[in-house]
């Protein structure tokens, strides 16, 4: 509970600093382009959950920004969960809405990766939604500060002797996430 509590303390944050941040940050040079576009993300996610697992992680996304508000494209990244000692490697689709901010660097954005994981250990759904703000620092490159959730589905089958068994289970987590655009 007490995540929780830091993450919606988090969340109310940015929202509430982010319109004090634009003021002064006047430029619409520094806003999404329409064109190729590729996201470089780090984070960290706390796992939630009965199954839970802290993760770092690692992803990018290639894509296509249609107009300053809506990116799509597909992905891939590693996951290296700390407790279990195992990784996993999302493929994804991502879908990203922004609203920038009039006359302004900022571009608060909403972003979706569903998916697919693979790996020997880890494999299954792979759901991430996020929210979270783009900060223009050049005509064409950002940073990105995001928080959101992380469903990973893990599957795994047991074989003893004559027995056989399958299950799956959520490895979900709170995800804090720093990226790069250009």
């Amino acid at each position: 509970m007490r995540h929780f509590k830091s993450f919606i303390t988090a969340i109310v944050m940015i929202i509430t600093v982010t319109p004090a941040f634009s003021q002064g940050l006047y430029d619409d040079d520094y806003q999404l382009h329409k064109g190729y576009k590729c996201y470089f993300e780090f984070g960290y996610g706390l796992g939630v959950g009965q199954n839970r697992t802290d993760r770092i992680q690692m992803l990018t996304t290639h894509g296509y920004q249609f107009n300053p508000y809506l990116f799509a494209g597909i992905g891939i990244g590693g996951n290296d969960y700390i407790d279990f000692e195992k990784w996993s490697m999302p493929v994804f689709a991502d879908l990203r809405g922004s609203l920038p901010i009039e006359n302004s660097r900022l571009a608060p954005f909403v972003d979706f990766k569903i998916g697919y994981s693979l790996s020997d250990n880890i494999k299954g759904f792979f759901f991430s939604p996020m929210i979270g703000t783009r900060f223009g620092i050049t005509e064409k490159t950002g940073v990105n500060l995001g928080f959101g959730y992380e469903v990973q589905v893990a599957k795994y089958s047991i074989t003893y002797e004559e027995l056989h068994l399958k299950d799956s289970f959520n490895m979900g987590a709170l995800t804090f996430k720093l990226g790069l655009d250009f």
